[in-house]
């Protein structure tokens, strides 16, 4: 080719490029300029729930008077199955396994007195119709985070003792269950029990932390050495759950910032 016919080319692939870019950013947004929505429980007192990954099963931490229950049930149907009937436990967070067959849960056991300080949460596993649970770990502060492969759990356990918030990390293999502290933060600046999610190749962890300037913080860690690196160039309010968009490219998360318009929560 001549150095014209050269230019012609890179021109044109760049064009194509920017136009391709462009759709699909416009494509991104058209997802989102109109929606449906419907009321997916009309009655009680919902305060944690999860969806399955394939969709089809609504996991529902409900209040009954002082009472708490886990429910499960598909979208679009009125039926619920009680899974764990009202007590005084109270849940800390439900996650489904990455195949859609087991409902994790951890809760302060009403046994063990009124102050969170001094309260050791189980995390528990039972299959997504109901059946026998299965204690799966003791002293957890926060609702599991389970990596795509199954096989790996994350959360946030409070040591009052040494004033730190530590992430831990559970290794699932043939030989039982391995635990590790993959990394640790004072009090003053501790990881929040919101906010944990994998990315879907397993190599990170994003959290959210507390910082020096009473504000929060989106924090990756690295599964691999504990190393952690903030996102936000800002300072938010307050930051609640994140999830991490398919290809490990970006990440969901709620939040509110000073000068939002409400304190409710937006979708970031």
């Amino acid at each position: 080719l001549s150095s014209l016919g050269i230019s012609f080319v890179l021109v044109a692939v760049l064009v194509g490029t920017f136009v391709i870019g462009r759709q699909a950013l416009s494509n991104g947004r058209e997802r989102f300029s109109q929606i449906e929505t419907s009321t997916l429980v009309s009655s009680g007192d919902i305060i944690k729930m999860a969806l399955s990954p394939d969709g089809k099963y609504v996991a529902l931490i409900e209040y009954k008077g002082d009472l708490q229950r886990l429910l499960v049930k598909q979208p679009n149907s009125s039926n619920a199955v009680e899974l764990i009937p009202p007590s005084g436990d109270k849940f800390i967070g439900v996650a489904f396994s990455p195949d859609a067959e087991s409902i994790y849960y951890s809760i302060y056991p009403s046994s063990e007195g009124s102050n969170p300080e001094g309260k050791a949460g189980r995390l528990y596993k039972i299959p997504v119709l109901g059946g026998p649970q299965i204690e799966i770990v003791n002293d957890i502060d926060s609702p599991v985070a389970i990596s795509t492969d199954g096989k790996h759990f994350a959360f946030i356990r409070r040591v009052p003792s040494e004033e730190t918030a530590q992430l831990i990390v559970l290794e699932q293999n043939e030989s039982g269950i391995r635990e590790r502290i993959l990394a640790s933060r004072p009090f003053t600046e501790a990881f929040s029990n919101d906010g944990l999610s994998w990315s879907p190749d397993g190599k990170n962890l994003a959290a959210v932390a507390h910082n020096e300037n009473a504000s929060m913080d989106l924090v990756i860690v690295e599964t691999e050495n504990g190393e952690q690196r903030k996102l936000n160039q800002e300072s938010w309010e307050w930051v609640g759950q994140t999830a991490w968009l398919q290809g490990g490219e970006s990440l969901l998360f709620t939040a509110y910032r000073e000068g939002s318009s409400n304190f409710t929560d937006e979708i970031w």
